[in-house]
């Protein structure tokens, strides 16, 4: 059962009794016009609900048999969906998992390992992205010279290919795993794979689900600029 329906299924009880609140309400009915089989559930709980003429009254107060539907529901409970939740928001802001590929190399040392351990601010994220633009521009670049690369991308450049490199296609994903920024000084983590192929198809070179660290720091003008980057060899 998938998350959502799980969790229409939890409340569809409350919601059948018109006893959910707004939001609840808004995001079951959005639900059942896109699943058909919770939109079904939903039907037989409602003609279970006539044919044994309860009302919200009723329900409240006796202690008739209920819909089996509603016995499930009521079984279901939010804790186990809000320690899922907390799982998912924990691993999204705190993602040790990033550890494994870095830490593997023993390249990088631990202060730097240390920062991916959360993925930093959001005004930190936000911060960078022009400096992932840059670079993604750079990773698919394989139309000028080297020289004009130094110039279009600065350190970044180690990732665009010249134009005599007999490079026809590049492709690329870069991620931001991480961004920690002081007054003056940051630095950022990302994970990337790239793989450039000449007129025949054939792999020219290419690095795949590498991890970066790239060191920061403010120009003249107040932006972020890449001044070193260490990726494992």
């Amino acid at each position: 059962m998938k998350m959502e329906c799980m969790i229409v299924h939890n409340v569809m009880p409350v919601y059948a009794k018109g006893m959910a609140d707004k939001e609840t309400s808004e995001l079951v009915r959005s639900h059942l016009t896109r699943c058909t089989a919770c939109a079904a559930e939903y039907e037989s709980m409602k003609a279970w609900r006539r044919e044994n003429g309860v009302s919200e009254q009723e329900e409240s107060f006796s202690e008739q048999k209920e819909h089996p539907c509603m016995q499930i529901g009521k079984k279901l409970r939010k804790k186990p969906i809000l320690i899922t939740a907390i799982i998912i928001v924990l691993l999204y802001f705190f993602p040790v998992y990033h550890l494994v590929p870095a830490y593997a190399t023993s390249y990088y040392e631990k202060e730097d390992l240390a920062k991916l351990l959360f993925i930093g601010s959001f005004s930190d994220r936000a911060a960078v992205q022009p400096i992932l633009r840059q670079a993604n521009a750079a990773f698919s670049d394989w139309t000028h010279t080297q020289a004009e690369n130094e110039e279009r991308y600065g350190l970044l450049a180690r990732y665009a290919n010249a134009r005599d490199d007999q490079v026809k296609f590049v492709g690329h994903s870069l991620e931001l795993w991480s961004a920690h920024l002081g007054e003056t000084e940051g630095s950022m983590w990302v994970y990337y794979s790239q793989e450039a192929l000449d007129d025949d198809g054939n792999i020219v070179h290419g690095c795949w689900k590498c991890a970066a660290l790239w060191r920061l720091e403010k120009n003249a003008i107040g932006e972020w600029e890449v001044v070193e980057i260490e990726d494992a060899p």
